[in-house]
């Protein structure tokens, strides 16, 4: 199955901000080739959502993918005790995003909705606009969401980099992952292992998103290589996420004595 069509293809392909609606068709098509096919019960029922004060781009994701799992929970590092723990996005490893019944507002009516793993930071945006823009709040100065700094990514940028970013990094969303470094204390890049064959792969490799989103965990550039493995490219580290056996044998059999397997 190929995730997308050509490179030169403008209306599917990359999940840029090139529209609040065109960018949530991209991630929707691609969540199902990646995640399997969408069954009945994977997005939240219309009547919860038409009971949350939530903006369209949130509304949408949820709709359509609010309660779908993860297809490898085995993977998992964690045994999940509820369906919730288990949602493909809700993150174990990573930054998490809230479900929809998982939301709270702060005093002054923003929606928190995406926070940091260890709880250092939360960010939260407004209940209306059709892409509203998102606040960053760290927690080490105030849990008050008084005047945080305003992110560079609106809405519909941070589910997208969060969704790419819980395909790579949590276990149970792929058959196989491998984590490596491009380069070693800033000598010649690494030639062998993960690093080097994606040294070797990356001009064939598809652009998915450079993300500009304020989190270490969500920042950085999202690449398709062979329509079947998912590279999340930050500074000098690599992390690679295969959807099918094949990928997952080939992962396993380039993976250098430096690489990280999971």
């Amino acid at each position: 199955m190929r995730l997308f069509r050509r490179r030169n293809d403008p209306s599917i392909g990359r999940l840029q901000s090139i529209g609040s609606a065109a960018t949530l068709d991209a991630l929707q098509t691609f969540l199902a080739a990646w995640l399997g096919p969408r069954q009945d019960g994977y997005g939240e029922e219309e009547a919860s959502l038409r009971q949350l004060a939530i903006p369209p781009p949130l509304r949408r994701f949820y709709a359509f993918c609010g309660r779908w799992p993860s297809p490898q929970p085995s993977r998992s590092p964690i045994v999940f005790e509820a369906p919730e723990e288990g949602f493909f996005y809700v993150g174990i490893a990573g930054d998490h995003l809230a479900p929809a019944q998982g939301l709270r507002t702060t005093a002054d009516g923003k929606i928190v909705l995406f926070s940091e793993q260890s709880g250092n930071w939360i960010a939260a945006t407004e209940p209306k606009g059709d892409d509203p823009p998102v606040w960053v709040e760290e927690y080490s100065t105030t849990r008050e969401l008084a005047a945080p700094p305003r992110s560079a990514e609106h809405l519909t940028g941070w589910i997208v980099s969060h969704c790419l970013a819980a395909l790579a990094w949590e276990s149970a969303n792929s058959l196989l992952c491998v984590t490596a470094e491009h380069a070693n204390s800033g000598r010649e890049p690494i030639r062998d292992g993960m690093a080097g064959w994606y040294r070797r792969e990356s001009r064939g490799a598809e652009l998915l998103r450079e993300s500009r989103v304020e989190s270490p965990e969500l920042s950085g550039r999202f690449y398709l290589v062979r329509q079947s493995i998912l590279v999340h490219e930050r500074g000098r580290l690599l992390r690679f996420a295969a959807r099918t056996e094949a990928a997952a044998d080939l992962l396993r059999r380039t993976a250098g004595p430096l690489d990280t397997l999971d």
